[in-house]
């Protein structure tokens, strides 16, 4: 989970459909990989802008620890942040938009929580969406509605209620990328 090169397979496909994607109706939209990405055989993510915030995020934390990362992503990252810069009202409705997908996602999470019919294994993989509403309110900014955002607080209370706090819960290799007080629901065991 979280390869550097998976990361900038999807970014790098990202720049080509970026603006198709933003234009649309759509907050999923298909991507291509190349066949010389060698990316990992069962990645197969599709664009939204929470996902392409993840992968931004990663890039810039593997780059920032290996010069030779670096010297492969930056322009990549650059002209992705272009974009984002270039089309920013329309990224920050696209932003909101999955916002509002992705927190209905994570009440069925929090519900699956609270009845304790999901495991820690399977929360391992669920909490992605937790980490996405993060960049999203983020990416949003104003356009994020304060009944959404007291949404989400009321989630991370049940959430804190039913698991402890525990180590990272995803490699090593990434943990200094998610400091705790930040991303402190990566830090949580299920009880």
């Amino acid at each position: 989970m979280w390869e550097w090169r998976d990361e900038w397979a999807f970014v790098k496909s990202a720049i080509h459909e970026f603006e198709p994607f933003l234009f649309s109706n759509e907050i999923y939209w298909p991507l291509s990989f190349m066949r010389e990405d060698n990316i990992s055989p069962r990645f197969n993510p599709r664009l939204s802008a929470g996902r392409l915030e993840i992968s931004i995020y990663l890039l810039e934390f593997y780059s920032s620890n290996d010069p030779q990362i670096q010297s492969t992503v930056a322009e990549g990252l650059a002209r992705i942040q272009a974009l984002k810069n270039q089309w920013k009202s329309n990224w920050s409705k696209k932003a909101a938009l999955e916002f509002d997908v992705r927190l209905r996602q994570w009440q069925r999470v929090v519900r699956e929580i609270r009845s304790h019919s999901i495991s820690n294994a399977e929360y391992k993989n669920e909490v992605q969406v937790r980490l996405m509403l993060s960049f999203l309110e983020e990416s949003a900014g104003d356009l994020q509605q304060t009944e959404e955002k007291s949404g989400l607080t009321a989630l991370d209370q049940v959430l804190k209620v039913n698991s402890i706090s525990s180590l990272f819960i995803w490699s090593k290799e990434i943990k200094d990328a998610f400091p705790s007080e930040r991303f402190w629901f990566l830090y949580r065991t299920l009880e």
